[in-house]
């Protein structure tokens, strides 16, 4: 784990989300989504048209995150029909999330990721397990994903290495007259 990070455009909460481990709150479950919201329109799970058809990988990392953060994490169907409907892979601590297993160790391997999943999730977990990716490349490309245009939308960010978290960060909120909602 890193130190914590505060900037303008994030900061780390790596520390506030590991504290439920510390306390034992590992009482969880990893669990079959029946439907998925999508723009306020539920697709119910019919092993058609709206299908449970997750890799073993995804449910290995819906266990990591039950049993690293302690929160119920369900898997989320994918929908074949109709069409154009991008789907998260996991609801966890109610928000969706989508996994982004990285190969490489590019300069823009994050970035490449995720630039267009903008209606699949603002929330991504990273797993770099089988990337050589250097730390320093890796915190570089995560602040770009806060800073660029195409990838700005982004809201929280994990990033794991086998089982260990690396760092969290969330996008900082701004009020209305754009100051931080942080204190320094």
């Amino acid at each position: 784990m890193i130190d914590t990070i505060k900037t303008d455009k994030y900061t780390d909460i790596t520390n506030s989300w590991l504290k439920n481990k510390q306390y034992g709150h590992n009482n969880c479950n990893v669990i079959d989504a029946k439907y998925y919201v999508y723009n306020n329109i539920k697709y119910n799970v019919d092993k058609k048209n709206v299908i449970l058809d997750y890799s073993k990988q995804e449910r290995r990392i819906a266990l990591w995150l039950c049993n690293t953060f302690g929160s119920n994490v369900y898997m989320m169907p994918r929908i074949n029909y109709p069409n154009g409907i991008m789907t998260a892979d996991y609801l966890f601590k109610n928000e969706y999330w989508d996994l982004k297993t990285i190969k490489g160790s590019g300069k823009r391997s994050i970035e490449d990721a995720i630039k267009k999943k903008r209606k699949q999730s603002n929330n991504f977990i990273f797993d770099i397990t089988n990337s050589k990716m250097e730390l320093e490349s890796l915190l570089f490309q995560i602040e770009k994903i806060y800073i660029s245009k195409t990838t700005n939308w982004v809201d929280k960010v994990i990033v794991k290495k086998n089982e260990d978290v690396i760092l969290i960060y969330k996008k900082t909120s701004r009020n209305p007259t754009g100051h931080d909602q942080f204190c320094n």
